[in-house]
């Protein structure tokens, strides 16, 4: 068995609006989408494809420290 529970930033787009990454603590760049994948599966069995909650962030100003935001969320197997 394996566990996979690092979180991994995903680069893809689901706007017009360039996706960004950020650093590996996390620190949040502005006005731009990004995606953060959460896995929530407890194990893996070797050969099986983990499940993961897909979390889509649209920042439209430095988070946290200021501005609006919207989330919208989705789950889908990866």
């Amino acid at each position: 068995m394996r566990n996979d529970f690092n979180s991994v930033l995903i680069e893809g787009t689901l706007t017009d609006d360039p996706v960004i990454s950020y650093d590996t603590k996390g620190s949040p760049v502005t006005h731009f989408m990004l995606a953060c994948m959460r896995n929530h599966t407890h194990h893996v069995e070797e050969g099986e494809e983990p499940k993961a909650e897909i979390s889509y962030f649209w920042h439209s100003n430095i988070w946290p420290t200021g501005g609006s935001q919207q989330r919208i969320s989705s789950r889908r197997p990866m």
